[in-house]
């Protein structure tokens, strides 16, 4: 007989109310038990898998922390099979009958990736994970990474109820995020499908108005206060028409979907074959995955967060983005520009293209700002998080 494996217990992210954080304050979840996932599995008589098949975007289906901002990123990491494998080991046992419950998950800190270490008893109700969860119920990854991202930034809470989709972008893949802002300067089409083509990450948001209960379902089918992923940018001619589309992903991953033009069982996919439509990536399914007019996207969706991934912070063969960082500060008060810190760039065509430019980008990271949450401080930052009271 196997003897069993000693099991793993995290003592710095203990199964305690100090790990979840403010939202314990939810009557719900006063009821909270810490169940290991293997356990979880044996209770539906299932084999405790850290992947079924592989990971998938439909496998992220929110819970009741008000994380869609981080969910809007992770459904777009397993299309992006290198960087996935980055964030999350594949040295490590995948059967977690096998694995003695020690998971490791890393992200991206201000030009380094981080390695945290958790265990495997997650926050659950009814014998289910409370949080985020996949549509195969022993398949335990998101929940997995989830908490990872939790022990993270301190607990639950401070790290995952409200935030934007540019932070969440960042740390899961070491790219650089920007943001475009759809009543004022909304992204061009070409950017969005440039964006698409070249494998970079997009989430989008729609904020909440006065009078709108967080996450109110529209009349448009489209939630108020929360984020999206953005799966795919197509462009095809349609009845002599050039026919501009977006597919949209919402992470509830089920009914709540886009009901306009184009949308799952729109008129406007009727004169196309399913070969056509295959081809294009619709599924006529209640996934939370949805199919909407470039032109519908700008009026419905506040704002837009496209990530560029410089495949060298984890592809060491990859060509694209340069990336150069700088770690400084300046100085409070100080009105002397030579006291502070002062950059050259030369900039020189990349000829991955015909145009003669090329495209520059900086950043400016706060350490530690998400961090200050914790104590207190909130975000400094000149936009509230989606999934918390944006309106």
């Amino acid at each position: 007989m196997e003897k069993d494996h000693e099991t793993f217990e995290d003592p710095l992210f203990p199964k305690s109310l100090s790990s979840i954080g403010q939202t314990y304050e939810s009557p719900e979840l006063k009821n909270v038990k810490w169940i290991r996932a293997k356990d979880i599995a044996q209770k539906l008589d299932k084999k405790p898998l850290l992947f079924k098949n592989g990971p998938k975007r439909c496998d992220i289906n929110q819970g009741s922390l008000g994380d869609c901002w981080f969910l809007a990123t992770l459904a777009n990491l397993p299309a992006q099979v290198r960087l996935f494998e980055k964030v999350v080991p594949t040295d490590q046992p995948l059967d977690m009958d096998k694995n003695p419950g020690i998971f490791h998950f890393k992200f991206w800190q201000y030009g380094e990736w981080v390695d945290v270490v958790v265990d495997d008893y997650l926050p659950t109700l009814k014998d289910q994970p409370c949080f985020l969860k996949s549509d195969t119920p022993n398949e335990f990854w998101p929940a997995m990474i989830e908490k990872a991202y939790a022990k993270l930034y301190g607990n639950y809470t401070f790290a995952l109820d409200g935030g934007l989709i540019g932070s969440s972008m960042e740390d899961l893949t070491g790219g650089l995020a920007e943001s475009y802002m759809n009543q004022k300067s909304p992204a061009p089409f070409n950017i969005l499908l440039r964006a698409y083509q070249t494998g970079s990450m997009m989430g989008a948001s729609i904020w909440g108005r006065a009078g709108e209960t967080r996450e109110e379902i529209l009349e448009t089918g489209l939630a108020s206060g929360h984020a999206y992923s953005i799966t795919k940018v197509v462009e095809f001619e349609a009845g002599g028409k050039t026919i501009q589309l977006v597919r949209v992903r919402n992470p509830w991953g089920n009914h709540v979907e886009w009901k306009g033009a184009w949308s799952d069982q729109s008129a406007e996919w009727g004169s196309m074959s399913e070969a056509e439509k295959f081809k294009i990536g619709l599924r006529q399914e209640e996934d939370g995955e949805f199919f909407m007019t470039y032109e519908d996207f700008k009026k419905n969706f506040d704002a837009i967060d496209i990530c560029h991934v410089a495949r060298s912070s984890f592809d060491q063969d990859s060509i694209g983005w340069h990336k150069e960082e700088v770690h400084g500060s300046w100085k409070k008060g100080t009105e002397i520009l030579s006291e502070n810190p002062q950059y050259l760039v030369d900039l020189k065509d990349s000829k991955v293209d015909s145009d003669n430019l090329c495209t520059f980008m900086i950043s400016l990271i706060q350490k530690g700002g998400r961090r200050k949450r914790a104590d207190g401080h909130g975000f400094e930052t000149a936009f509230d998080p989606i999934g918390k009271n944006h309106w």
